[in-house]
């Protein structure tokens, strides 16, 4: 009977230290406020890196800018955009267009006051009509030279930089750059 405890102890034993060794043997890619970015986290639920850096960092712009999406500017982003989205009947859907939302017209404002600080590339995309990859480029730049985010593994750095640095297509004449107005106002509604 002794034997069987002291097995069990034994094997409980090793099972715990082979899964403190491979907790502590996970790799780390990148360090975004000094949080750790495993590798195995970017496999989980479709993640990359990109978003796992740049969303914790436009944020810290958007709160360091006092950069807000306001109530009005959603109700107008939804009201310009009803005839492209699907009308939202329920509760939840209503939530989740606001959210949306709220995105689209923060994104539009961060992009805004990125070109207005660091200028440079602005190119059409489809989901961004004006998407100032010039200034987040020289932006993210700046935060990595600062320590806000590290990238530890080289092939990995090279690929989150590659969009910010390839040659663009689509380039918007530097005349034809228009943060002045929000690019919805310019939508027609199909109602």
């Amino acid at each position: 009977m002794h034997k069987l405890i002291a097995r069990t102890f034994l094997f409980l034993f090793l099972t715990a230290c082979a899964f403190c060794t491979s907790a502590s043997e996970r790799e780390v890619v990148a360090k975004i406020y000094g949080q750790a970015i495993y590798r195995d986290q970017l496999q989980d639920n479709g993640r990359n890196l990109e978003s796992l850096l740049t969303v914790p960092l436009f944020e810290h712009f958007s709160a360091e800018n006092n950069i807000r999406a306001t109530e009005s500017e959603i109700d107008e982003f939804i009201a310009a955009t009803a005839g492209i989205s699907p009308p939202a009947t329920f509760a939840e859907q209503r939530a989740a267009m606001h959210d949306m939302a709220k995105n689209f017209v923060l994104g539009w404002k961060v992009n805004k006051a990125l070109y207005k600080k660091y200028g440079g590339d602005v190119i059409f995309q489809q989901a961004n009509p004006l998407e100032p990859v010039g200034a987040e480029r020289r932006f993210l730049e700046e935060q990595e030279k600062s320590g806000a985010f590290q990238i530890l593994d080289a092939k990995e750095r090279a690929k989150f930089f590659e969009y910010y640095v390839r040659p663009q297509h689509f380039v918007i004449p530097p005349s034809k750059v228009n943060y002045d107005l929000p690019w919805w106002r310019g939508v027609k509604s199909r109602q």
